[in-house]
């Protein structure tokens, strides 16, 4: 058993996880001199929203960093395959608009479906996980030996609750244990416009629940992991307190994004529902601004409050992004992989990889 409780917690952010990914990588197969030890060994709880939960799902689960890695630099283009609409009328068509011309649906299909299907997310999800000789993606979360936590948004269940966030976790006293892995990670990345709800159970077996992603409530998983850490009673059972804990929490990379001045100047009237909704990049404003401010705001307020809760017993890695990056943007590999580059030649990250070594104990 470790002396303090070690937490690792992964922002989301799309395929910007591969930023997270390189660095955890970087953090096993680099560390500081004198240190031999694998330091994920040592980790009590790996907690992840999002492309950050399937992050902490696979390290759970005993995949490497460096296979997570692959994942996001060979597999993008199975992550992200475009929704096929029926062909039949859209959802307003049979809201009855008299033509079809008429139908903002047949303008921008993003409007009335979702972007991509997430069977191919599935599918990769499911064979990637699966080259674990450790689990059955189909098994619960209970059976794994390492606690993790994936964060999600329930937007309904069969009993009509109001809709909330939701750990999806097998820390001790646990309502969710009993959650397959694979339907863990598919919730918890189930990114609105993007993606669809996912349902738990999911077809054809009867849903009892459906998620959305859980960047929609904690983008930066790292205070809602502590707040589920202290709820589970798992530090009374192994002795420890609260200043046992130590966290780092790694981003996908700080946004550079932003609504132009000029525009808001002479336009911010005619700033609704399509321009928050607008699913084109324009410059330094990303697609989907609503959904893109709100996860970036959210993140930066948990950094605030972690820090502020825990001191020096946490650290953020989170290095800034040279241009806006949306979460499918397959096209932004390189750039992504020049941006973890050059932090991990940082001293900042230095400085970060020698206080993990020194506090996962």
């Amino acid at each position: 058993m470790t002396t303090n409780y070690n937490i690792i917690t992964c922002d989301g952010g799309g395929i910007r996880g591969l930023i997270t990914a390189i660095l955890l990588n970087d953090l096993v197969s680099n560390p500081p001199q004198g240190s031999t030890s694998n330091i994920l060994n040592n980790v009590n709880l790996f907690a992840g929203t999002s492309t950050g939960g399937i992050i902490a799902i696979g390290l759970g689960c005993g995949l490497t960093p460096s296979s997570l890695v692959n994942l996001y630099e060979s597999d993008c283009a199975s992550i992200f395959q475009p929704y096929q609409s029926s062909g039949t009328s859209s959802v307003l068509s049979q809201a009855g608009l008299p033509q079809v011309s008429f139908d903002p649906c047949s303008w921008v299909a993003e409007l009335c479906h979702v972007k991509y299907s997430n069977a191919g997310l599935y599918k990769l999800l499911f064979n990637t996980l699966s080259q674990s000789t450790q689990v059955n993606p189909d098994n619960p979360l209970s059976k794994l030996s390492t606690s993790v936590l994936a964060v999600t948004l329930r937007m309904s269940d069969t009993s009509n609750d109001p809709w909330g966030p939701l750990a999806l976790t097998n820390l001790p006293n646990s309502n969710y244990a009993d959650v397959a892995i694979i339907d863990a990670a598919m919730c918890s990345s189930a990114a609105p416009l993007y993606f669809p709800p996912y349902a738990v159970p999911p077809s054809p077996a009867a849903a009892t629940m459906w998620c959305a992603d859980g960047g929609v409530v904690a983008n930066n998983p790292s205070t809602f992991a502590l707040g589920n850490v202290l709820q589970s009673q798992v530090l009374q059972q192994q002795k420890k307190e609260l200043s046992n804990i130590r966290l780092l929490s790694i981003g996908t990379g700080a946004t550079i994004d932003y609504v132009p001045s000029t525009f808001l100047n002479s336009f911010a009237n005619e700033w609704g529902m399509l321009m928050w909704l607008n699913p084109i990049t324009v410059g330094n404003q990303p697609a989907f601004p609503l959904m893109a401010a709100m996860f970036d705001g959210q993140a930066q307020i948990a950094h605030l409050e972690a820090s502020n809760i825990l001191g020096s017993q946490y650290q953020r890695a989170n290095p800034t992004l040279t241009q806006t990056i949306n979460l499918d943007d397959c096209g932004a590999i390189a750039e992504l992989k020049s941006v973890a580059t050059a932090y991990i030649g940082s001293s900042e990250w230095s400085n970060m990889k020698q206080w993990a070594y020194s506090n996962f104990i």
